[in-house]
């Protein structure tokens, strides 16, 4: 799923390799965390284990944050599923740190 992604190897080119190596890749400015979730959809509630990783930028040309979460099981419905969720720096207005202005 992930190799399927264009943004990532365009923009993000090690944490595209990271998601894609992990466990063997390394980089500094990523957490991860593994956790499991009921969510409610269809006809009865779906068990699934995620994978979550987090990028914080470390400079004004990466974003502010990134967070993939990659499916590692389902109980029913999906095969595998991968969210990507973007918060992105401001680069006109460097100095405002109000995300809701």
């Amino acid at each position: 799923m992930v190799s399927y992604s264009k943004v990532l190897p365009s923009y993000l080119p090690a944490f595209y390799n990271y998601l894609l190596q992990f466990p063997e890749s390394e980089t500094g400015n990523v957490e991860d965390a593994f956790k499991w979730e009921k969510v409610d959809f269809g006809l009865k509630p779906t068990l699934r284990m995620v994978h979550a990783v987090t990028l914080r930028g470390s400079g004004p040309s990466e974003p502010f944050c990134v967070v993939a979460e990659k499916q590692l099981y389902s109980s029913h419905y999906f095969e595998t599923a991968l969210d990507l969720s973007f918060c992105i720096r401001d680069n006109k207005n460097p100095r405002n740190r109000d995300l809701f202005s």
